[in-house]
């Protein structure tokens, strides 16, 4: 469990913030495994938890789904948001803070009106997504009715 602990906390070193499935998923992609299981889950979420129990990663329930596994990962004393091209994640693997930040931005600096289909494309443009479908606009407009006031000091920090 402890090797497992350090691999998940050099994931996260790299990749935080980043949604705790997809650390599990890269990590057990190394190990030659493709499917995480329950057993496999559970010994992650073990991993996971001895990490944060040491104070070396904190996690915040964005996706607001309870548990580890969708909560934002990062390592004690980085910046709880930080905004980056899409890069290999889906957008189901990008935090929900970051899609948030982005969503604002556009709403307050191109005047979109928040939660319009035009806003929703705009955000996903920004992460080199096309398809705005039922279930991904549904998501977004979760993600801009939630609060993260980690989230309002990054937006006020951007220069205006």
């Amino acid at each position: 469990m402890i090797v497992v602990s350090e691999g998940i906390v050099r994931i996260v070193e790299v990749e935080g913030p980043v949604v705790a499935k997809r650390v599990y998923d890269i990590y057990l992609r190394a190990c030659g495994i493709r499917r995480m299981g329950h057993e496999l889950k559970s010994t992650m979420n073990k991993a996971l938890a001895h990490a944060i129990r040491q104070g070396r990663v904190v996690h915040e329930d964005e996706a607001a789904k309870g548990g580890l596994l969708y909560s934002v990962v990062r390592v004690k004393g980085s910046p709880p948001i930080k905004l980056r091209s899409r890069g290999p994640r889906s957008f189901e693997e990008i935090p929900p803070s970051e899609l948030q930040v982005v969503a604002t931005y556009l709403a307050e600096r191109h005047g979109f009106s928040s939660g319009s289909d035009e806003h929703l494309r705009a955000v996903l443009e920004c992460f080199d997504l096309k398809r705005l479908t039922t279930q991904v606009g549904t998501t977004l407009l979760e993600i801009l009715d939630r609060r993260f006031p980690y989230g309002d000091e990054f937006i006020n920090r951007i220069p205006k």
